[in-house]
């Protein structure tokens, strides 16, 4: 994002000083898609990165780690996550099953708990709530 000419700086609404001189405040198609990009990125790095890192160093993943499957320490880790990337303190709710159940559907299709880890913070980090947080 922090290209104008090989980045995504101008498509995510961002200006060049060139040809676009003025930011763009709103959502519209470009920047959505420069927004699903990003998430996914951001996802597999961080991933990527907590599950080889030991658990002082793990950016995320402070409840559980990438690999653990129990759905106890899953959804702590979930609940923490709600707090940090749409600011709500949750332990029981509506919002936690469903980001929950996307983490359960990944891992029953793959039996892949990074994977599933990486499809949960995709959809969660390209959320409207994270985006307008």
């Amino acid at each position: 994002l922090d290209d104008d000419y090989l980045g995504y700086r101008v498509l995510a609404g961002g200006i060049d000083s060139w040809f676009v001189t003025e930011p763009i405040h709103t959502m519209n198609a470009t920047a959505s898609l420069v927004t699903r990009n990003v998430a996914r990125r951001a996802a597999a790095f961080v991933v990527d990165h907590d599950a080889a890192a030991p658990p002082r160093e793990r950016r995320l993943f402070t409840r559980a780690a990438v690999d653990d499957t129990d759905p106890e320490h899953v959804r702590a880790q979930l609940a923490e996550l709600h707090g940090r990337i749409y600011s709500e303190v949750i332990v029981d709710d509506d919002a936690l099953d469903v980001t929950e159940a996307l983490y359960d559907d990944a891992l029953a299709a793959t039996g892949d708990p990074r994977w599933a880890w990486t499809v949960t913070l995709t959809g969660m980090l390209g959320d409207l709530r994270a985006i307008y947080y």
